[in-house]
């Protein structure tokens, strides 16, 4: 089954191909009286293998373009109305067999062509968009889990000491956020180290001694800012032990 984007690299293929042959011949007609004109264009197009060529490609390719636009909920019915004076029933015709042979009786401008598979295209370029809207959504966020021995008191420690709001929690959990960045708070008897790790969260901020600062200011012990392995920042350990790093790439900071 094609995707998306191949149906509408064939639909614009398929047009361009349309365009083409509008403008090199004309679609013939069956009637010798409204038709005239279209059959002697048609004949002298036919002359040229390019020409020919072209005609049997558009015919190989309008049964799958149908099937696609027709999919989209598009019709791909051309509806013809006979004259008043001639009287009879209306009649209807594939859209896509009037390119290469024009069987209405009729002059047919070629926008009713393209028209049709313009607005296909946009469909499809709309459901492109939209899977990719979808997609961008099915992973929202990325969080460190830091284990804690008291839930209360980390949420505390977090809240009044670091900034950082409540903004969820559940049975054994507890979601911590300030501005973009959010740290999930787990209840474990036993918090661990994790081995070989120089940090528990790294928490990326736009000036690092603001927040030294403020830290300072409501009584924590904060280190002077240091610079090592190209990061820039600060380190902070709550209660339970976990290490958090507040800093940014040195090349990133101002």
């Amino acid at each position: 089954m094609a995707s998306l984007e191949e149906d509408i690299a064939f639909l614009e293929d398929f047009r361009d191909r349309i365009m083409r042959f509008l403008t090199a011949g004309a679609a013939p007609s069956q009637d010798p009286v409204w038709g005239t004109k279209g059959i002697f264009q048609m004949e002298e197009g036919m002359k040229d293998p390019a020409f020919r060529a072209l005609r049997q490609e558009i015919d190989r390719m309008k049964g799958r373009a149908a099937l696609i636009v027709e999919g989209l909920g598009i019709a791909c019915v051309f509806q013809h109305h006979p004259p008043a004076a001639a009287g009879g029933p209306m009649q209807r015709y594939p859209l896509f067999d009037l390119i290469t042979d024009n069987r209405s009786q009729h002059n047919i401008d070629g926008a009713l062509f393209t028209g049709r598979i313009d607005e296909a295209i946009g469909r499809l370029q709309f459901a492109v968009a939209e899977r990719a809207a979808l997609a961008e959504q099915s992973v929202t966020a990325a969080m460190p889990v830091q284990p804690v021995r008291d839930l209360d008191a980390a949420v505390t420690f977090y809240g009044d000491t670091l900034g950082f709001a409540c903004g969820a929690r559940g049975a054994g959990f507890a979601i911590v956020a300030r501005g973009a960045a959010r740290i999930m708070l787990q209840a474990s008897e036993k918090p661990a180290r994790r081995a070989g790790a120089a940090w528990d969260a790294f928490l990326e901020v736009p000036d690092a001694q603001m927040l030294v600062d403020e830290y300072t200011a409501r009584g924590l012990s904060v280190p002077p800012l240091a610079t090592e392995d190209g990061l820039q920042g600060f380190e902070v350990t709550d209660p339970d032990g976990n290490r958090l790093f507040f800093g940014r790439p040195v090349s990133a900071a101002p």
